[in-house]
């Protein structure tokens, strides 16, 4: 549809923003989302390019098989090691659906061929601490965004009932979007703990106290890689740490000579 120049079923890539979690791939046409299907395979042409694509669609196998078989393929032939994979592939277009930022990563986490209507929905976190128990579909995605300050320490606790959980951790920088950091965890029924310091400040003290003073935010991709037939349920709890105390402004200014420590 893209590549022939047209975009005619917004409203399927609409519905799916609205629900991430619907699954990518999954057993019978109905399962799947059809705008999930159009917005994956747009980022794997503009990720991969046309030439992917006819492989891809030439393979005789099917679903990640054969796409896991196209992508060595053309590896291969391009020397490219190591080659991704449907799953490195997946978790990147999970924060290419939130950031759609040319300027983060040089360019992996944004679209080309197509504007997005609007971000994906997230469940918006404001109040600490917090706990809450959800479900995720295989190759379905939860978005988790938890708004807090710059001068607060966030830190996340996530169990799943599968090791193959997967959670990208996204913080974006609105000022400076090249700044944006993306990092990977992996849960599972032992947990895995997240935290998120408090941002390098850099300028004057008067400038340093409006950056600690402004809100910022960390999102949670969530997903479990594997195709499933029920949900893989999840729990978190998130409480906030205050990182500035006493003489912390100070510390964190120590190396622009404010401070003596680090």
């Amino acid at each position: 549809m893209i590549l022939c120049g047209y975009y005619t079923d917004k409203r399927h890539v609409e519905s799916f923003l609205k629900r991430p979690d619907r699954p990518l791939v999954a057993d019978g046409h109905g399962a799947t989302s059809y705008g999930a299907c159009l917005l994956w395979a747009t980022y794997i042409y503009d990720r991969l390019g046309s030439e992917f694509l006819g492989k891809w669609v030439r393979d005789p196998a099917q679903g990640v098989e054969g796409f896991e078989s196209a992508i060595k393929n053309m590896a291969v032939g391009a020397g490219v090691k190591p080659a991704p994979t449907f799953n490195t592939l997946f978790a990147d277009w999970m924060v290419a659906l939130y950031l759609n930022n040319p300027e983060v990563e040089d360019g992996i986490y944004a679209y080309k061929s197509l504007s997005l209507p609007f971000g994906p929905y997230c469940e918006n976190i404001t109040s600490y601490p917090v706990e809450r128990e959800s479900e995720v579909n295989g190759y379905g995605i939860d978005y988790i965004k938890f708004s807090l300050s710059a001068s607060d320490r966030l830190k996340v606790t996530v169990k799943g009932d599968s090791p193959n959980l997967l959670i990208k951790v996204i913080e974006p920088n609105k000022e400076k979007p090249s700044l944006t950091k993306v990092s990977e965890r992996h849960a599972s029924t032992e947990g895995v703990d997240i935290l998120v310091g408090n941002s390098e400040v850099i300028g004057r003290e008067k400038s340093a106290k409006a950056d600690l003073a402004r809100e910022r935010e960390v999102i949670l991709a969530i997903t479990v890689l594997e195709e499933i037939e029920k949900p893989v349920k999840y729990r978190f709890t998130a409480s906030l740490e205050e990182a500035i105390q006493g003489r912390g402004l100070e510390t964190m200014m120590a190396p622009i000579g404010l401070g003596n420590g680090k």
